[in-house]
């Protein structure tokens, strides 16, 4: 015979609807905490469109205000990132890559400060890399193509290869 699941305690309903209001009222909580934030933003931004508008004042604000400095330097930076080269230099990598057979890049670190990019990565052989060091060169996004170092590493228990690390010159238009 089956059986029955017979519950008629009314502590259930309760503590079912009191998690319930519960949960409502966090929710309201985290609205009316984001709605606080995003008045604080706003006000934040109304009165930095006020100091980009007044330029008489706004060496005199940004002085007492070195938040907006900051918020200012970082977004310059980011614009300047954004605005890097990014496709013609991976685009010359590839371009690299494509006719490198033995060739496996396993990062690219480019330093746009610096005006360099950083290859790690692994050759089957001395004379693959050095191919691949020479196609480099001929790219015209790179000069100063240099050989950081190498090292043997195992590829397999028959074969051997070389991990690598090269470093370039990386030729852009500053924006």
């Amino acid at each position: 015979m089956k059986r029955l699941q017979l519950d008629f305690s009314p502590h259930h309903l309760r503590l079912r609807n009191t998690l319930g209001g519960a949960a409502v009222m966090l929710c309201l909580l985290a609205g009316f905490a984001l709605l606080a934030s995003q008045r604080s933003l706003d006000q934040r931004i109304a009165r930095y469109a006020a100091q980009q508008e007044q330029p008489g004042k706004r060496g005199v604000n940004a002085a007492r205000d070195p938040l907006l400095l900051a918020e200012e330097k970082q977004a310059r930076e980011a614009q300047q990132a954004l605005q890097m080269p990014w496709d013609a230099m991976l685009g010359a990598l590839e371009h690299v890559q494509s006719g490198s057979f033995g060739i496996h890049l396993l990062s690219v670190q480019p330093n746009p400060a610096k005006g360099e990019v950083v290859l790690e990565g692994e050759a089957k052989d001395f004379s693959t890399l050095m191919d691949y060091v020479k196609n480099l060169r001929a790219q015209a996004q790179f000069s100063d193509v240099v050989l950081v170092n190498q090292r043997l590493v195992e590829a397999s228990e028959s074969q051997t290869g070389l991990a690598f690390t090269l470093q370039a010159q990386w030729k852009f238009r500053k924006p």
